[in-house]
């Protein structure tokens, strides 16, 4: 259900069962431009091309994948802007996927944890 809503646009997933705070988060994330799908959808055990990922691009994709702008990402990790773009596209080629909604996507169609 998650994958379908994902591919029909959708700027996330949200159960009916979150709590109000949850769901406050969830809005917050996507109005600043991010995706939200709750951890439970990402968070199962099975690996993936993440193995060939490196640790600053796990780091940079982990936020991206909260909804954090590229700026705040750098600020967090003491990183420039450009950098953060960097570590982001290569992630995504390393990934065969085009942005971070494929990217999440992927990640929760796969069951991995990033």
């Amino acid at each position: 259900m998650i994958r379908g809503v994902l591919e029909m646009g959708a700027a996330g997933f949200l159960p009916k069962t979150a709590s109000p705070e949850i769901m406050m988060g969830a809005l917050r994330i996507v109005l600043s431009g991010g995706v939200y799908v709750p951890a439970q959808a990402i968070a199962s055990g099975s690996e993936m091309v993440l193995d060939r990922l490196t640790e600053r691009q796990r780091a940079v994709l982990r936020l991206a994948l909260k909804g954090m702008p590229n700026k705040l990402i750098g600020r967090e990790l003491g990183l420039s802007e450009g950098t953060v773009k960097s570590h982001l596209s290569a992630a995504f080629r390393t990934m065969d996927v085009r942005n971070r909604t494929e990217a999440l996507y992927a990640i929760a169609k796969s069951g991995a944890r990033i």
